[in-house]
């Protein structure tokens, strides 16, 4: 798999409409809400949550916490 990493430059988001820049913004919230909400309960999106071992579990917050 390859990335552009030129999507990721300013001069690609100076080139980039205000509609698209206010959908990933927009879109980025969303995934910031639901890793929060992941946090604060994650049995309610991962039911099998409390049978991981406590190492994977931390990781996986670790993780959210990053995002």
């Amino acid at each position: 798999m390859t990335i552009n990493l030129q999507l990721f430059s300013e001069d690609a988001i100076k080139n980039q409409t205000a509609n698209a820049l206010r959908k990933g913004i927009r879109s980025l919230k969303k995934v910031v809400e639901i890793h929060k909400a992941k946090i604060a309960n994650p049995t309610l999106f991962y039911p099998g949550w409390n049978a991981q071992p406590e190492l994977k579990r931390q990781g996986d917050i670790k993780h959210w916490l990053k995002k």
